[in-house]
C-alpha cells in the first residue's frame, strides 16, 4: 500500500475542503429543528385548599406526602395499576402556592380524561389519607388522656382514704400532693374534653377538581443557537468530513503522482521529471530563433540517450557505434506529454550538435508538427504509401529553423497505421534517416491503446517511456511494463511528466 503524502493530497484537492467547509457552514446557518411528529399530551391540575393550622399539616408536607410513602399505593390500588407505584408519582407535579395555602396536584399524560384522572385520584387519596392520620391521631391522644385521667382519679381516692386514717398533724404533706394531683386532674379532662369535640373531618379539602389542557410542543435547542455560532461549528464539522473525504480519494486514487511511485508501478527508474505545458498555453518548442525552456530539462536525458551505456536496457547503436541512434517515445494512454518530450528532446540534442531527425510515427493523434510549427499536408504516411526508393524522405522532411534538426510529420490520415508501420518500406526509411542523422527520434502511438508501433520496438536502440503524473495509473503502468518486458524492448527508463 503506497504511504500517503499528506500535503500534497491536500494541495490538490484544496477545491474538496473549500466545498466541505462552505456546505458544512451554510447548513449551520440555515440549520432548523426537525419537525418530527411528536405524540400530544394533556395535563391536568387539581387544587387542595391546605390548612393554616400546623398541627394538620403544612403546604410543603402535602408536597412531599403525594408523591411518597403510602398515597402513591392508595393511588395505584384505586387505578388497578400493577406497576410500581412510583411510576405513577412520576407523572405528577406538585406545586405549593404558600401564599394562598393552596397545593396544586398537576398531571400530564397522552390523553385529557387520563391527566385528569391521575390528577383528581391523587388528590382524593392525598386528602383521605389526611384525614384517616388526623383521625387515628386524635383517638390515640384521647385514650391516652382517658388512661392519665383515670388514674389520677384513682391516685385522688387513695390520698383521700390515707387523710381521713391520719392525724391532722402529720396530713399536711398528703394533703398537699392530693391537690397537686386534683390540679393535674382538672388540665387532662379539659384536654380530654377539647379533643373529644374537635371536629372530625380534616382541616384540607379538594378546591377544584382537574381540567385538562393540551400542551404546546416545546421548543428545540438547535433555534437557540445565533446563526453564526451553528455556521462556525457546521465549517469545523466540513473541514473535518472533507479532510477525510481527501484521505479516502488519496487512498483509493490509482494514478501515479511521485517519482517514487512512478519507478514502483513501472519497475524501471525515472530518468527525467519533466513540467508540461498545459494544453491551453502549449509550448512552441522552436520559435523566433529559441528554443522552449521546457527544452532545459531534456538535455542531461539528451546526453545519457546519446550513451548507450549510461542506460539500462539502452542498446548499441546500429551502426557500430555506442551512441543510442533510435529512440523510441511511446507512452502507456494518449496525452501523457510524449509528443511534447519527443519534440523537446530532439530539440536539447540538436542543441548539443547531434544531427536529428524526428520521424512522427503517430497517423491517429498527429501534433509534433505543431510544436515545431511545420506543415503536415505531406509527410511520412505519404512517403510510405508512395513506394518511391531511395530518397523517400527527401520530399517530406521540414527544417525547423533549429540547425541539425529535421522534423518528418504524419502526413495525411492513414487507414492502416499498423501495416504501414511494419512495412518494409518503413524500414527502408528509418535506414535512410539513421544515414542522413546521428540520432533518429521515433515518435509512436501510445503503445496500450493503439500498439501500432509495436513493430517498431525491434527497430529501437532504446525505449523511453513517457508517463503523466496525476493522469497516469498505476495498472497502466504495470501493463505497459509487462508489454515491453514481453517483446523484449531496450527501455532505458521512465520520463515523468507534470503540470507546469
Amino acid at each position: 500500500m503506497e504511504r500517503i503524502d499528506y500535503w500534497g493530497a491536500f494541495r490538490r484537492r484544496w477545491y474538496v475542503l473549500i466545498v466541505a467547509i462552505a456546505v458544512g457552514a451554510a447548513g449551520g446557518w440555515f440549520a432548523r429543528p426537525l419537525e418530527t411528529p411528536q405524540p400530544t399530551r394533556y395535563e391536568a391540575g387539581t387544587a387542595i385548599l391546605g390548612s393554616s393550622n400546623p398541627g394538620v399539616t403544612n403546604l410543603a408536607t402535602l408536597s412531599a406526602l403525594a408523591r411518597l410513602g403510602e398515597v402513591p399505593e392508595r393511588v395505584a390500588n384505586a387505578l388497578d395499576y400493577e406497576g410500581d407505584p412510583l411510576d405513577l408519582a412520576a407523572q405528577i407535579t406538585t406545586t405549593p402556592d404558600q401564599a394562598t395555602g393552596i397545593l396544586w396536584i398537576i398531571a400530564t399524560a397522552e390523553s385529557a380524561d387520563r391527566a385528569e384522572l391521575l390528577a383528581d385520584t391523587f388528590a382524593r387519596q392525598l386528602v383521605k389519607w389526611v384525614v384517616r392520620t388526623g383521625t387515628e391521631t386524635s383517638l390515640a391522644e384521647a385514650e391516652f388522656l382517658s388512661a392519665q385521667i383515670d388514674r389520677l382519679a384513682d391516685a385522688i381516692a387513695d390520698l383521700e382514704a390515707e387523710i381521713r386514717t391520719t392525724p391532722i398533724a402529720e396530713s399536711s404533706l398528703l394533703v398537699a400532693e392530693r391537690d397537686a394531683k386534683i390540679r393535674r386532674y382538672g388540665v387532662l379532662v379539659e384536654q380530654f374534653d377539647q379533643i373529644s369535640n374537635a371536629p372530625r373531618p380534616s382541616s384540607i379539602s379538594v378546591l377544584q377538581r382537574a381540567r385538562a389542557n393540551e400542551i404546546a410542543p416545546s421548543s428545540e435547542y438547535l433555534s437557540s443557537i445565533p446563526p453564526i455560532t451553528r455556521a462556525i461549528a457546521g465549517g469545523v464539522i466540513g473541514l473535518l468530513a472533507g479532510l477525510a473525504l481527501v484521505l479516502v480519494l488519496e487512498r483509493t486514487d490509482r494514478r501515479i503522482r511521485t517519482r517514487g511511485a512512478a519507478e514502483r508501478s513501472f519497475g524501471l527508474s525515472v530518468v527525467a521529471e519533466i513540467p508540461v505545458p498545459r494544453r491551453k498555453r502549449r509550448a512552441i518548442v522552436y520559435k523566433d530563433g529559441r528554443v522552449s525552456p521546457g527544452v532545459a530539462p531534456l538535455r542531461l536525458l539528451g546526453a545519457m540517450l546519446s550513451q548507450a551505456s549510461l542506460l539500462p536496457g539502452s542498446k548499441a547503436g546500429r551502426n557500430g557505434s555506442r551512441g543510442a541512434q533510435t529512440i523510441l517515445v511511446t507512452s502507456p494512454e494518449p496525452s501523457e506529454g510524449k509528443t511534447y518530450v519527443a519534440a523537446s528532446l530532439a530539440a536539447a540534442l540538436a542543441e548539443s550538435g547531434k544531427r536529428v531527425i524526428v520521424l512522427s510515427c503517430d497517423f491517429r493523434r498527429p501534433l509534433i508538427h505543431r510544436l515545431f510549427e511545420v506543415t503536415n499536408e505531406e509527410g511520412l504516411s505519404d512517403a510510405l504509401r508512395s513506394g518511391n526508393g531511395r530518397g523517400m524522405l527527401n520530399s517530406v522532411g521540414r527544417s525547423t529553423g533549429l540547425p541539425n534538426l529535421v522534423v518528418v510529420p504524419s502526413g495525411s490520415r492513414a487507414e492502416n497505421p499498423a501495416e504501414l508501420l511494419s512495412s518494409e518500406r518503413m524500414g527502408r526509411a528509418l535506414d535512410e534517416a539513421r544515414e542522413a542523422a546521428d540520432v533518429v527520434l521515433l515518435d509512436t502511438p501510445a503503445i496500450l491503446s493503439d500498439g501500432d508501433a509495436v513493430s517498431l520496438l525491434d527497430e529501437a536502440d532504446s525505449v523511453l517511456v513517457v508517463a503523466r503524473a496525476g493522469k497516469t495509473t498505476i495498472d497502466e503502468a504495470r501493463r505497459t511494463a509487462e508489454v515491453l518486458e514481453r517483446l523484449e524492448a531496450p527501455v532505458a527508463g521512465v520520463a515523468l511528466t507534470g503540470g507546469a
